[in-house]
């Protein structure tokens, strides 16, 4: 068993926060520790591999801004920080145990939102089957980046049919003649894909068009990911939030370092794709890729829907945006790396919805507060009823 804990502290960068609004939009942090476990299956039976890039894992000395770690962090004896836990032989890392069912049917069930800034609930209201839509609250910023990162809110999202997810989540993506690559990660609830809420990554070399190893695909289930750490992996499972009640929160991030598109989680670096996956599948040699750094980055939540009818499935918490603190999913520091990897800048661009009947946003940019840029945002899909 592999458990983790979802902790809000108080720190600006990389530990979980716990924040309570003042009045409007003003917020403030709390010094207060909250410690939850939530357990997870995992086999710890993969070595570790591409031993020639584990040297280069970004010192916390060398980024952009300190770590301050707190001895809670360190507190609990067994190393996987749950009684039971046993870590792997040295030189393993934790694999995830995977549905076979998903496995068998994931596909490319993954898109990326428009970039076109425009509402396309229309086109959603003219048709009358929606089987494999996918519906956005989305923000993306044409602008050369090292990385990102943001802190996400842990809402369990209902979702309709096991096959359907709901997601919120950051992307970092070069965008050339040899169409779209990205590295993803965020928060998600896929049943297939996992029984609870958890840790995701993603990532495409071709705009989408394939899935498989070194081509693109979620998390470990194809290869192109090299796990990093011995503790957090794509598909762990972390305390959730609830409606009126405690609110957790997850830093993720991407950083560009020595080639590679490292993933940093809460006090760890768990991973990285290596700058080789983005380069030996380019469809047109010698272009530029995402090896060479990111002309864009993204913040979005997304819904994708299986059945035949407009999903009742849940984007955050369910609630509307307007509904603000405790009730609706946030995201907040969001901030990109700059290309010269001097300094974090606050995102700003503004965001869309697919269908604001359905999901939508409340955007603070540059608000000035603890909180920088964030936003509120979700909804319960058709019906307008949270939880279905």
């Amino acid at each position: 068993m592999l458990c983790k804990r979802g902790l809000l502290l108080t720190s600006k960068r990389r530990l979980l926060h716990s924040i309570t609004p003042l009045t409007g939009s003003q917020l403030v942090l709390k010094d207060i520790f909250l410690l939850h476990l939530h357990c997870q299956k995992t086999l710890h039976q993969q070595e570790t591999f591409h031993s020639e890039y584990l040297s280069s894992a970004p010192l916390v000395s060398d980024s952009l801004s300190s770590l301050p770690l707190s001895s809670i962090f360190r507190t609990l004896t067994n190393p996987l920080g749950c009684l039971g836990a046993q870590l792997g032989p040295p030189g393993t890392v934790p694999i995830p145990r995977v549905n076979k069912q998903y496995l068998a049917g994931a596909g490319n069930n993954k898109q990326f939102p428009s970039s076109s800034h425009k509402s396309n609930s229309s086109l959603h209201h003219s048709k009358r089957q929606y089987s494999g839509d996918h519906w956005y609250v989305t923000s993306d910023q044409a602008v050369d980046n090292d990385g990102g990162s943001f802190v996400v809110s842990l809402f369990d999202a209902w979702v309709e049919n096991s096959n359907d997810f709901s997601l919120l989540q950051t992307a970092i993506t070069q965008s050339g003649p040899n169409g779209l690559q990205s590295v993803e990660a965020g928060w998600i609830n896929y049943p297939t894909q996992g029984s609870a809420p958890h840790l995701f990554t993603y990532f495409t070399t071709n705009d989408y068009s394939e899935t498989g190893d070194y081509l693109g695909g979620w998390n470990t289930d194809v290869a192109g990911f090299v796990q990093y750490s011995s503790t957090i992996y794509p598909g762990t499972a972390f305390s959730t939030s609830t409606i009126g009640g405690s609110q957790y929160g997850m830093q993720i991030q991407y950083e560009y370092f020595d080639g590679n598109w490292w993933l940093y989680v809460l006090d760890e670096w768990v991973g990285f794709y290596p700058a080789s996956v983005f380069t030996s599948t380019a469809t047109y040699p010698g272009q530029i890729t995402l090896a060479n750094g990111s002309n864009q980055i993204w913040f979005y939540g997304e819904v994708y829907q299986t059945e035949s009818a407009m999903t009742t499935s849940d984007m955050g918490s369910g609630n509307f945006a307007d509904l603000g603190w405790e009730e609706a999913a946030f995201m907040y520091d969001m901030e990109y790396i700059n290309s010269d990897e001097s300094a974090y800048i606050e995102y700003s661009a503004s965001f869309w919805d697919s269908d604001s009947s359905r999901y939508s946003h409340d955007y603070y940019p540059n608000s000035g507060t603890g909180w920088a840029t964030y936003v509120f945002l979700g909804g319960p899909g058709a019906g307008g009823v949270v939880g279905g």
